[in-house]
């Protein structure tokens, strides 16, 4: 196995997106679960609060998550006294997976979605609720 100089993009045995466009601001949802024991599952909702680079890319994306629970023991670990990272920003950290099942192809990917649409299935299912219609603002 050895690593490519360039990135592999388009047709690839794989679901993963090529490129994570996000800033700060983005409401996000992990993908995966990280720490489940910490509350790190995925579906957990958040918005991105700090990304630290190393050499011109993303090492790490700060989320503050919607539960403050959630990443708490992890904010623990890593309490630093860092005056840019905002107060209860949990860090998600750059991961390297397996692409394929030979696992001959693997991508460096943080485990986070850009969150666009509501989940209301998750929404009435935790209230027990049905709903025919649904209105929804988007301020900016």
């Amino acid at each position: 196995m050895k690593k490519l100089e360039k990135p592999l993009t388009g047709k690839v045995d794989s679901s993963l997106p090529d490129v994570l466009v996000i800033g700060i601001d983005a409401r996000v949802m992990l993908i995966k679960n990280l720490n489940v024991s910490d509350g790190l599952a995925n579906g957990c909702f958040g918005k991105v609060t700090c990304i630290t680079m190393d050499n011109d890319k993303p090492k790490i994306i700060h989320v503050k998550f919607d539960d403050e629970r959630v990443g708490a023991i992890l904010r623990r670990e890593n309490k630093r006294s860092n005056d840019d990272i905002p107060e209860g920003s949990t860090l998600i950290e750059i991961q390297e997976e397996k692409v394929n099942y030979r696992g001959d192809i693997r991508a460096q990917l943080f485990n986070l979605s850009l969150n666009l649409t509501m989940s209301l299935n998750n929404l009435t299912t935790s209230l027990n609720l049905t709903k025919e219609k649904v209105c929804c603002s988007l301020p900016r």
